[in-house]
């Protein structure tokens, strides 16, 4: 591991001004995948507080200084968090080695997370004054047109048989593990660091170019409100105990609306793997290799599939991705294939009359621990508003 470290930090030092690039334009392809998490109330407004973790990352992921490991790289009141940029990660495929730089904007939010180190991006505001409790001030409201951005100076290397060598770092998890499936190429940075791609993820607030809403428990109606097409949504719904139902629909096209009448979750034992297949698919036709397809699903499907919830995943055209995640690799690539996946989180009529009923519970609440606790609460919040006082 030593050697082929230092070998890529030798590279480095030989190349030390990055920003100078090779004469020669190398012959290269960047793949990315994605996800953009909401919840959404069964009419359609997409709710706050998702700012909480998920899935924990290794203690090596970095974030921004002064800011210890907490929910999404902040140790400081978030307010107005809408989206949830899960674990995009960059692709490189090369056969002979380059440097690079590489750029992504974040229009409406921060890249609050990322590995290896950057060598430029934002500055958040003054870091919150840290006390015995917690942190005060240095809050920071999304709802406010945040810009965030991220750089890397790299050097790509074609992939070799010492590459498991190179990127082997202690404390990885399951989800760091599973994106190395796919044949890239060494990722190095000029202080050592070695990984199969270039990683980071973050927090926004901005509109979505789809819009669901629950008129009813079972009819669910979608409307693309882009200018682009959404090629693939799958609506899944598991109630648990291998009760589930999904459907794969037909692209929507822009401007469409469509409504869709939901299936009751039966039993299934087969379920898994058909909705794997299904979705494995939609992937794949949206440009990703197989195993970057398989990568990003054995990353998320605990997450996505294995909780019971109504959601909807759906294939996010790639210039809305563009127009929220500016991506520029200098140079040039040959070809660049940018999927990020939609998970739209959605509550049925039903589900926020249960809400409004519990969560207000002091004992028993079924909801306290939730992953979505707070978007739950956010709900309850704008339906009980106006409701007049009992005598």
């Amino acid at each position: 591991m030593k050697t082929i470290r230092l070998h890529c930090l030798l590279m480095a030092l030989a190349t030390a001004n990055f920003t100078a690039l090779a004469a020669d334009s190398p012959d290269f392809s960047v793949h990315e995948w994605g996800t953009f998490t909401s919840v959404s109330g069964s009419d359609g407004v997409l709710l706050p507080g998702l700012e909480r973790e998920e899935e924990s990352l290794p203690r090596f992921v970095l974030q921004h200084d002064g800011m210890p490991p907490k929910p999404k790289g902040y140790a400081r009141p978030l307010h107005n968090v809408t989206i949830k940029m899960e674990t995009p990660v960059i692709y490189f495929y090369a056969k002979e080695p380059f440097k690079a730089h590489v750029r992504v904007g974040f229009n409406g939010g921060s890249i609050s997370q990322w590995f290896p180190e950057r060598s430029g991006g934002e500055t958040p505001p003054p870091a919150p004054v840290l006390k015995m409790f917690g942190a005060t001030g240095g809050d920071i409201d999304f709802a406010k047109s945040y810009q965030g951005s991220i750089e890397w100076n790299v050097r790509i290397q074609p992939p070799s048989a010492d590459d498991s060598a190179a990127i082997f770092k202690p404390g990885e998890t399951p989800t760091w593990l599973y994106p190395r499936q796919p044949d890239s190429s060494l990722v190095c940075t000029a202080d050592g660091a070695a990984e199969k791609f270039l990683f980071y993820r973050g927090v926004g607030n901005f509109p979505l170019p789809v819009k669901f809403t629950l008129p009813e428990d079972n009819m669910l109606h979608l409307k693309n409100l882009s200018a682009e097409t959404i090629p693939t949504v799958l609506v899944f719904n598991f109630s648990g105990e291998d009760k589930i139902s999904f459907t794969l629909l037909d692209p929507l096209k822009a401007g469409e609306g469509r409504t869709v009448k939901l299936a009751e979750p039966v039993y299934s034992k087969n379920w898994e793997h058909e909705v794997y297949a299904a979705m494995r698919g939609a992937l794949i036709q949206a440009g990703l290799f197989p195993k970057e397809a398989d990568a990003m699903l054995q990353t998320w499907w605990r997450s996505y599939f294995e909780r019971p919830g109504l959601r909807a995943f759906w294939i996010v055209p790639e210039r809305v991705t563009t127009g929220i995640l500016p991506l520029t690799v200098d140079p040039a690539p040959r070809q660049q294939v940018r999927v990020l996946v939609g998970r739209s989180e959605l509550l049925t009529p039903a589900f926020e009359r249960e809400l409004v009923k519990k969560i207000a519970l002091t004992e028993n609440n079924p909801f306290a621990y939730d992953r979505y606790f707070t978007s739950y609460q956010a709900r309850v919040n704008s339906l009980t508003a106006h409701r007049p006082a009992h005598p």
